[in-house]
């Protein structure tokens, strides 16, 4: 290791320990004090048993959008680790790694999500993995984009190859922020591929899908440009 390495590596030790001593991570579901999310918390996540069809929600193999609803979505499939309103960890844990800016949690939320699309994912089909963009301004001011961070642990836990395929070229607003109406023009036009695609199967990862109107658009880009099937993956649906 370098001099300059072992540096950086003390220093984002101690930086480490610095937030723990000062900021002491709580646990999502309980609130116990130095637990990111304790083992009983872990236990009471409810994962989905089946996946559906994106679009009119009838039991799916696979999460595959069913045929009647092909013409109706970008969307090849969704695979949905929990049910958002269901999973109070989930639902508290995703609001400290989203919006509290906590990176503690994220290698638990990882694992949830790289569960689920190991046991659900068609084994016979090669994946190329993405994630939904933030927009420059966005990640300059969050400090990273939980989407990327998620889609990275997907990576090196499932060994899936993973590439930037998306820009997001409109400062959207927060969805989280709008009306069912609102999300789903806020995003129309807003994503614009980074290359041709050359037949790839595409997994777009994410934190969080409500009206689909991020993955839609994410997916209609992908599409339109070569990408062959693209599904999404996110831990929750609302």
């Amino acid at each position: 290791m370098t001099v300059a390495k072992k540096i950086f590596e003390n220093t984002k030790n101690l930086g480490s320990f610095l937030l723990d001593f000062f900021f002491p991570p709580l646990c999502p579901g309980c609130g116990a004090e130095g637990e990111v999310i304790c083992d009983d918390c872990l236990k009471k996540i409810s994962h989905k048993k089946s996946q559906v069809c994106p679009v009119c929600k009838n039991k799916s193999k696979h999460g595959a959008t069913c045929a009647k609803c092909q013409t109706k979505t970008s969307l090849s499939g969704l695979l949905v680790a929990a049910d958002y309103s269901q999973n109070l960890v989930i639902e508290k844990g995703i609001e400290q790694f989203k919006y509290r800016f906590s990176k503690r949690i994220s290698p638990y939320l990882g694992d949830i999500l790289a569960s689920n699309i190991e046991k659900n994912i068609e084994k016979n089909k090669d994946f190329l993995l993405t994630f939904v963009p933030l927009h420059c301004k966005r990640e300059k001011w969050r400090g990273f984009n939980q989407s990327e961070d998620l889609a990275r642990l997907v990576s090196q836990k499932n060994k899936f190859p993973l590439e930037n395929l998306l820009q997001r070229t409109k400062e959207t607003l927060p969805q989280a922020t709008l009306s069912r109406e609102e999300r789903i023009t806020n995003t129309k036009d807003a994503f614009c591929a980074l290359r041709k695609g050359n037949g790839e199967n595409v997994l777009i990862v994410d934190d969080v899908a409500s009206t689909l109107s991020t993955l839609e658009n994410c997916a209609k880009e992908l599409k339109k440009n070569g990408f062959e099937e693209v599904w999404g993956a996110v831990l929750a649906r609302n």
